[in-house]
């Protein structure tokens, strides 16, 4: 059985397309109807540094939350 360059090139765009669509970012910084935090949060300093990256659930902070200085060095991690 002889496969032509062509079908095989379109075999590994398929795949790489598959594989391209399948990881789209999560969403951050969402909250729910309630208006409480939902899923994966960052939050920020005035000057755009990171602050905090966790997650929440109504609300909630749960699993690990780290906690950051302005100068982006670890201050805590909550878990």
């Amino acid at each position: 059985m002889k496969i032509s360059f062509t079908s095989f090139l379109m075999v590994l765009v398929m795949l790489a397309a598959t594989s391209v669509f399948a990881q789209q970012p999560t969403e951050i910084n969402q909250k729910n109807e309630q208006g409480e935090k939902v899923g994966k949060w960052k939050g920020y300093y005035n000057d755009g540094s990171v602050r905090y990256v966790g997650q929440f659930k109504a609300d909630q902070p749960y699993g690990t939350i780290y906690h950051y200085y302005g100068d982006g060095k670890l201050q805590t991690k909550m878990v």
